[in-house]
């Protein structure tokens, strides 16, 4: 995938999901890793447990710091 994105001069990935300590936390750290501007929508992902709230918040901070942009989905836009 990273190829494929490098190719059509992709730079910046957008983040939401299901399982917020999962596959979005790997996604981000991920293209944050590969030099990608992360921007994860911080109310647009979620986990199946009971401790979602908790968990959100917890990653929201902790992606925050390794680099993402944590921005509400309201203000985001697509557009450089």
């Amino acid at each position: 995938m990273h190829a494929e994105l490098a190719d059509r001069g992709v730079g910046r990935v957008v983040v939401t999901g299901l399982v917020t300590h999962g596959c979005v936390k790997a996604t981000c750290l991920g293209g944050l890793e590969l030099g990608y501007e992360v921007v994860l929508a911080k109310d647009g992902h979620s986990s199946y447990s009971k401790e979602a709230a908790r968990l959100i918040e917890e990653w929201n901070r902790k992606l925050g710091e390794a680099g993402a942009q944590v921005v509400p989905a309201s203000l985001m836009s697509l557009r450089n």
